[in-house]
């Protein structure tokens, strides 16, 4: 299983050139420790089922939105209720993106192509 994990440094300024207000940069490393010190970050099944549910909208329009069926699967409807308590939708089985929820659903699909493509 691969973790990322994140840990802020300081860079030597002096090789890079960079403005003294950028010595803090990102690192992140891939690791199967999961008891390293600084922690790690995995998708849990529910944050997966409502990028899942983000995933289905159409972008292109403002006019449509989704209806989850009281018949789908009991995960669906959870990520969809966990949605709305979260301000991305404007019913709890489903209905429109908020603007929040446009722009969660605009990285989500973005972070999709780039993952699939090539």
């Amino acid at each position: 299983m691969i973790q990322i994990l994140r840990h802020f440094y300081r860079l030597p300024l002096t090789a890079y050139r960079l403005p003294l207000t950028a010595y803090r940069l990102p690192l992140i490393l891939w690791s199967n420790d999961i008891n390293n010190k600084w922690g790690t970050y995995m998708l849990k099944q529910e944050l997966v089922d409502e990028l899942n549910i983000l995933l289905h909208y159409n972008l292109t329009t403002t006019l449509e939105g989704i209806k989850i069926h009281k018949d789908a699967d009991a995960s669906v409807i959870d990520a969809v209720a966990r949605l709305y308590q979260k301000g991305l939708v404007t019913q709890a089985d489903g209905g429109y993106l908020t603007d929040l929820g446009r722009t969660a659903a605009e990285h989500a699909q973005a972070c999709h192509i780039i993952l699939t493509s090539g």
